[in-house]
């Protein structure tokens, strides 16, 4: 089947009707008051023989309701038509083909082809009927085209093309359908005698009668048929399949057409819609859509004379989803209803409805002899009495659950005589009673799968797809998804054909898209990342010992080696102690422990390596040699360290016995050989066997006497003149405020200094912004042990400390160096605050990792633009933020209308993270933020209801829908500095979010914005 795509036609002025053809819509450009145009070429056609044409229309009887006559030309419009090169360069050929005294004129086809870019419009004499643009969407496979009825007794075809006259487009006609009646449903010419239909018939939209069919009137449509010089008005409906695909299967009569060929199929026009919305008749025609083109897949092949008069359509595309169409439901039992309606197009007219209320009875057609039809009886009702009439032919009948029974072969009722019968051919019969051949069965289209069902309800055109859960887990193997109906194309982050891999897609939640020819339809999936667990260190107890594995708060379920399935467990056996735990979606993260045990009093588990090559150094009993303070204790070890690949290695150590000594230190002769590198530094370490504790050590050397002091030379020789241990806290201070919030530290959180861990006797402590400057608000000396840091809070304006949501800050005093680093943090889920002050809060720190200094470098241009940063500025005042470029601003505005206007107002004062601002610029200017780089998914930004302006936090650029993810449905629209647009659901110009640039948005509800990690 061919790819349409669906565009929509535009109304040019209010007196245009609208038949809504699959077209791009559009003005000729012919209709420009600009345009000069060579005069159109006007074909004279002949008119038909109306005594002719009424002694057949009298023949054919009420089953056909004939309504037009072909007229046989062979007219290549292109050649035929009169050529206009336009003032752009363009070029149209318009052509106009006339008939005296036509009702309107259809144009049929029989080699249709129109390249790309170009475009094709048909319209009447006075410009109040205009169909198309047709372009290369509309080409058919075979080049057999139709296009809509032409009100009136010409018709004018004007082609446009870029450039000149091309060789390429293909505009032949082969018929043109002469309309002699059936017509004024379109155009009426008296408002009191609207329509052809008969005066008793009552239009669907009436009450009470069309009340409880709105559903089922949308799969009716009228059928223009074309059966070799003849056109006529026909009925039917879309059918529903076992598979509910939205296969566009059409039900009517297997008369309507019944000699049609293959060529004539692929010109029928399906009306859609075709309705008055009200009761009474309108003033003016009703808009309707059209479908062009279908295949016979089957037919009972009998017209009623020996069977029940079937035939099912297959239309050559799908149904755009916005004709809103209903494909109807149905029974196949062979069961009498007791009441129900007909929905038809009697005449050609707008829709209408027939009620009956008496049970229906098994009948025949015309004295067959085969029970394949239902006899109706209609019924008058409070706005008519419903009959049927040529036209309504092959229409549906339905029973009182809306489901459809038959199809109509005829019958004797008229306004006249509105107690007469008619005869539907049963839907039970079609199923498979006309014959042996699957062509001559509803069954094998309608359950292809051969289900067995026997009452299928109808369903509106809704695309969907399964195979895909709501949650998975990113090491999950892909899945297959199905999409309905077939033919589409899946699109997302992680889909690759048919295929959703959680693996390719990574962390987050995103949006999986199915695309057809005629709609589509969107789920989210969320791809959870595996927990990380983390059991910390190996672990070494003195004998008799025991300790706490805890493999942190936050998972749903934990599952021990041991049996456990607790968070934490108690041991005090050697061995590998291993957990697994479940986290957000199930999914799972394992990590395990080395539990060694050691005998008390044995030594601290150096160990070094005789190179061959050494140093040696004295250390007399007369020196300092200070642990905290205190002298060192015999027992006690002296320990020697070098550097190797970034951790302390021991190049020799001895046991205090309180005597003069001698350390010898271990070089590499080579580079294949470990220990000091000739000139490297001595390092120390002192080991309390009473506390069994490590600590550094500081050495100072007696350089008089000895050639080496503290570096390590082969064959070297230095003396220690003293050996202590370092400075055991740092300098902060804070004041007990009296209001507190409470930050769990766990021994297995993650803490790294310049990529190496936290030591013992090492200090953690948390920071707040006292007037510009970081100013402690509590702190822990690093034991290795689960601990909790207080920190202390400001109850009033008089006492400094944490403000209420102030966000924590982060330092570590390194024991070793002496030195104290700015660290980022991320904190644990599941307590009730994560990185924010609060008065009796809590939370709980996940890692902690040195900050690196950054700058982000923004390019702003002249005039008015968005910008923001994701970097917390050392001097966040933003005369400060803005002093490089100061002389080119302007004005700078936040959302909540402050301003900065220099030299004369600052109202905006400090430049707040996760905020945008507008700034006007004399010129272009780069300009470049230093600082600390936020961490997103820990920087949630509170968006109000309205309109504000936001920052975008992260490092690189991001699927806007997906960034702005956790605002859900309350986004009404955002708009960027360009003045590009997210529009949910219809636009998105926007596409990605970039560092450095502020957004507009509009929120029906506030929310809480939290982007997804760098």
């Amino acid at each position: 089947m061919k790819k349409i795509t669906l565009l929509f036609i535009i109304l040019i002025s209010s007196s245009i009707y609208l038949f809504s053809q699959i077209s791009e819509g559009g003005i000729p450009p012919s209709f420009e008051n600009s345009v000069q145009l060579n005069s159109s070429k006007n074909i004279s056609l002949p008119a038909i023989d109306m005594n002719l044409v009424e002694h057949e229309d009298m023949e054919m009887g009420k089953e056909v309701y004939r309504i037009a006559k072909s007229i046989p030309v062979n007219i290549n419009v292109l050649e035929s038509g009169t050529w206009t090169k336009l003032n752009d360069g363009n070029s149209i050929c318009r052509l106009t083909l006339s008939s005296y005294n036509a009702l309107a004129l259809g144009v049929y086809y029989n080699d249709f082809y129109l390249p790309d870019g170009s475009k094709l419009f048909l319209y009447n004499a006075d410009h109040s009927q205009v169909i198309g643009a047709f372009s290369s969407n509309n080409n058919p496979s075979d080049g057999y085209f139709a296009t809509e009825l032409i009100q009136g007794e010409s018709v004018t075809l004007e082609y446009w093309q870029s450039g000149d006259k091309s060789s390429n487009a293909r505009i032949s006609i082969y018929e043109i359908a002469y309309v002699y009646r059936g017509y004024n449903d379109y155009f009426h010419k008296d408002a009191n005698d609207f329509g052809d239909s008969d005066y008793c018939e009552v239009n669907v939209n009436c009450s009470p009668e069309g009340n409880n069919w709105q559903d089922e009137k949308k799969g009716v449509a009228r059928i223009l048929l074309k059966e070799g010089n003849n056109y006529f008005w026909c009925t039917g409906s879309l059918v529903n399949n076992v598979r509910q695909d939205f296969e566009p299967y059409f039900l009517t009569a297997d008369h309507c057409g019944h000699n049609a060929s293959t060529s004539d199929y692929n010109q029928w026009i399906f009306y859609f819609n075709f309705e008055s919305s009200s009761c009474s008749n309108p003033t003016n025609s009703p808009s309707s859509n059209t479908m062009t083109g279908c295949t016979k897949v089957a037919s009972g092949g009998n017209q009623g004379s020996s069977g029940s008069d079937f035939k099912l359509l297959l239309f050559n595309s799908y149904i755009p989803q916005s004709y809103n169409v209903y494909f109807n439901g149905w029974n196949r039992n062979n069961v009498a209803s007791s009441s129900g309606v007909g929905i038809h197009h009697p005449s050609g007219d707008i829709k209408k409805i027939s009620t009956y209320t008496s049970t229906l009875t098994t009948s025949s057609w015309n004295g067959s002899g085969y029970n394949s039809h239902w006899q109706v009886y209609w019924a008058n009702t409070s706005n008519g009495h419903g009959v049927t009439e040529g036209g309504s032919s092959g229409s549906p009948i339905f029973n009182s659950n809306g489901s459809l029974i038959g199809t109509l072969t005829g019958g004797s009722s008229y306004c006249s005589s509105p107690n007469s019968p008619d005869f539907y051919g049963k839907f039970s019969y079609h199923w498979q009673s006309n014959g042996s051949a699957a062509s001559q069965h509803l069954k094998e289209w309608l359950d292809p799968d051969n289900v067995g069902t026997t009452i299928l309800s109808g369903t509106y055109q809704v695309v969907s797809f399964t195979g895909l859960d709501a949650d998975y887990c990113i090491n999950d193997v892909a899945v297959s998804l199905t999409g309905i109906p077939s033919g589409g194309t899946f699109s997302g982050t992680g889909i690759t054909g048919n295929n959703f891999d959680p693996s390719l897609a990574g962390q987050g939640t995103f949006t999986i898209s199915y695309t057809t020819t005629n709609g589509s339809a969107t789920q989210q999936v969320t791809v959870h990342a595996l927990p990380v667990v983390n059991l910390g260190q190996d672990i070494q107890l003195t004998q008799g010992q025991s300790t706490t594995i805890d493999a942190g708060a936050g998972f749903s379920n934990y599952s021990w080696s041991t049996g456990a399935g607790t968070q934490t467990i108690s041991v005090s056996s050697a061995g590998i102690y291993s957990v697994t735990v479940t986290g957000s979606g199930g999914c799972t993260g394992s990590d395990e422990i080395e539990v060694t045990i050691t005998v008390p009093g044995v030594g601290p588990g150096w160990s070094f390596l005789n190179t061959g090559s050494n140093h040696t150094i004295l250390i007399q009993n007369t020196i300092p040699i200070e642990i905290d303070g205190s002298a060192i204790e015999i027992g006690d070890y002296i320990g020697v360290f070098y550097d190797s690949l970034g951790t302390l290695a021991c190049a020799g150590y001895l046991e205090w016995a309180g005597n003069t000594d001698a350390l010898t230190a271990w070089g590499a002769q080579s580079g294949s050989v470990d220990g000091f590198a000739s000139g490297e530094v001595l390092k120390w370490k002192i080991w309390d066997a009473s506390e069994d504790i490590e600590y550094n050590a500081t050495a100072t050397y007696d350089s008089t006497n000895f050639p080496n002091t503290g570096n390590w030379q082969a064959n070297g020789m230095s003396g220690i003149s003293s050996l202590l241990t370092q400075s055991s806290s740092p300098n902060w201070f804070y004041t007990n405020t009296g209001s507190n919030h409470s930050i769990l530290i766990q021994s297995t959180t993650p803490i790294d200094i310049d990529g190496n861990s936290i030591e013992i006797g090492d200090f953690i402590g948390v920071f707040y912004d006292s007037l510009g400057t970081l100013a402690c608000a509590g702190y822990l000396e690093w034991d290795g042990n689960n601990n909790a840091i207080t920190a202390w809070g400001a109850q009033s304006g008089s006492v400094d400390g944490f403000a209420s949501g102030e966000s924590f800050k982060w330092k570590i005093w390194d024991a070793s160096e002496d030195t104290v680093y700015s660290l980022a943090a991320t904190y644990l889920q599941g307590f009730p605050n994560e990185g924010f002050y609060e008065a009796n809060g809590m939370s709980g720190l996940a890692s902690l990792t040195t900050v690196m200094t950054q700058t982000q470098t923004i390019v702003i241009g002249q005039g008015w633009s968005i910008f923001s940063t994701y970097i917390e500025p050392a001097e966040p005042a933003i005369d400060s933020v803005l002093s490089s470029i100061m002389n080119s601003v302007i004005i700078v505005k936040s959302g909540s209308g402050l301003v900065f206007w220099p030299p004369f107002v600052n109202m905006i004062g400090d430049i707040e993270i996760g905020q945008g601002y507008q700034i006007s610029l004399q010129q272009t200017q780069t300009l470049q933020i230093e600082g600390n780089a936020v961490v997103p998914e820990n920087t949630p930004i509170n968006v109000p209801t309205g309109w504000s302006i936001i920052g975008y936090l992260r490092q690189s650029q991001g699927d806007l829908v997906q960034m702005i993810n956790t605002l859900g449905n309350s986004v009404i629209i955002v708009k960027n500095g360009a003045g590009l647009v997210y529009w949910p659901p219809f636009v998105n110009m926007i596409g990605d979010m970039v560092p450095g640039e502020g957004y507009q948005i509009n929120l029906s509800t506030s929310g809480v914005l939290t982007y997804p990690a760098n």
